[in-house]
């Protein structure tokens, strides 16, 4: 390294910063990235609003669609461990790499210090994994 190289510093402390990741695009436009969202949650979401609408339809009990759905995400969560990012972690799904809908794993490598910089309001907004 000369004198004239620049380092970035790491985006630690950023309110854009989650594991590594840039939210800020997110942050912006939240959910308008289809490609950062989970594509298993994704799936799920649109079965359970398929299974309310039949359950609906058919005139079932509020009290009864909670165990049929039980017992059908249990079957689904499988599918969770299948995909090619997932990571065992204490998330209700399972996945460390799940953070609410987004994969993050499908969002930008956070490239350290840059002009969306901005530092986050309290020590629980980011983490320095």
């Amino acid at each position: 390294m000369n004198e004239h190289t620049l380092i970035r510093l790491p985006g630690l402390g950023c309110e854009h910063y989650r594991q590594s990741r840039c939210f800020y695009a997110e942050h912006l436009n939240p959910g308008y990235e289809e490609r950062h969202r989970c594509p298993i949650v994704v799936r799920w979401a649109d079965r359970l609003e398929d299974f309310y609408l039949r359950a609906e339809a058919m005139g079932l009990e509020e009290e009864r669609l909670k165990p049929l759905w039980e017992a059908r995400s249990r079957d689904m969560l499988p599918e969770m461990r299948r995909c090619r990012w997932f990571v065992s972690g204490s998330h209700l799904l399972g996945c460390a790499n799940l953070h609410e809908l987004l994969c993050l794993q499908a969002l930008p490598v956070c490239q350290g210090r840059c002009s969306h910089y901005r530092l986050a309001k309290g020590e629980d907004q980011h983490d320095a994994t």
